[in-house]
């Protein structure tokens, strides 16, 4: 057999990377595709930064909020430094694929609602987050949480979230939305959220008993913790998720009795 017929010799180089990659499309741009014909994202920064939309035209806006935009197809956003961006805000814009997230130092709050964004959303410490909510996309596999401790709101419904989802010690939260996802069970405590007024379970697949009555066992040590000014309305309702047992009723009792609570369970 000829030396030239084994590899190197019988690959071509020019078809593989770096010859193949696109020098002039950034790794950390964010990209977005959309199907309806208007679109109008944007985001918030502080400083100066250099921000560049591409859109699927290949015209380019350099500007936070760039309008409206009668486009489909794919688009891109790249700002220059990303910490700068303190919201990013993709509402009820008809999106599709994928939404890959990044390390956003400087993000404050993140708002994806009424997509069709598919596949996992990835999390990181965003150390500055106050809001995020994923409201009503198609999100799938798990969420992972993190110590968000400036987070006030945190909203996942109506995805496809599924697995386990950590409750994280987050003393500042007011409202924790995770209903109408596929969540299987949950896991941390309810115990410190003593800021919370509004927590929705309801719709999601937890079936132990156990966990439920936990949930309800926490909220009552959260319910009498001096910290807490204001009741908290709760709802674990729904037909894929669990009833409490007898000692988790007598604790939905003293949190609606003793504490001004407003509960809704299976």
């Amino acid at each position: 057999m000829s030396d030239f017929a084994t590899k190197p010799f019988t690959t071509n180089p020019w078809t593989t990377t770096p010859f193949t990659a696109n020098p002039w499309v950034s790794d950390d741009a964010l990209f977005f595709t959309n199907t309806v014909a208007s679109l109008d994202p944007y985001i918030e920064v502080t400083g100066t930064p250099e921000i560049l939309w591409t859109w699927s035209d290949g015209s380019t806006s350099s500007v936070a909020n760039p309008g409206v935009k009668n486009l489909t197809g794919t688009h891109s956003l790249l700002v220059t430094p990303w910490s700068a961006v303190t919201r990013i805000d993709f509402y009820d814009r008809d999106l599709t694929g994928t939404f890959i997230t990044q390390e956003w130092t400087g993000i404050i709050k993140i708002l994806v609602n009424q997509n069709y964004f598919s596949g996992d959303f990835t999390t990181y410490e965003w150390p500055n987050l106050t809001y995020m909510t994923l409201y009503s996309n198609s999100f799938s596999g798990g969420f992972i949480t993190k110590e968000w401790a400036n987070i006030t709101k945190l909203s996942l419904d109506r995805n496809s979230f599924s697995g386990n989802f950590t409750i994280q010690a987050w003393t500042k939260i007011v409202a924790l939305n995770l209903y109408d996802n596929s969540f299987s069970s949950l896991s941390g405590s309810f115990q410190t959220q003593v800021k919370m007024t509004l927590c929705y379970l309801y719709g999601n697949s937890i079936s132990s008993q156990v966990e439920i009555d936990k949930i309800y066992s926490d909220f009552l040590i959260n319910a009498a913790d001096a910290g807490r000014s204001d009741v908290c309305a709760v709802n674990t309702s729904g037909a894929s998720m669990a009833a409490p047992s007898a000692a988790g009723l007598a604790d939905i009792d003293d949190l609606v009795n003793i504490h001004g609570w407003t509960v809704t369970h299976a």
